[in-house]
């Protein structure tokens, strides 16, 4: 796959990915309104740091050298 077509590929994974965990860590915290404080920390700690993870494979891959053309 060429380099162009891997950062597109990724710019899209990235939108979709980043509104999937968006909504679905705001649903979750949603639950944490009465929660004690520390709970609150903890959870949003977590969450605003959890979301970069997985896109680390996403950037090792558009990263990668392209691959040699067919001849």
């Amino acid at each position: 796959m060429k380099a162009k077509s891997r950062r597109l590929l990724a710019s899209l994974g990235l939108i979709l990915w980043l509104g999937v965990y968006v909504w679905a860590a705001a649903t979750i915290g949603s639950h944490f309104a009465a929660a004690p404080v520390w709970a609150q920390i903890a959870y949003f700690a977590v969450a605003g740091i959890a979301w970069i993870i997985p896109l680390r494979f996403v950037f090792d891959w558009v990263g990668k050298a392209p691959d040699s053309p067919m001849r």
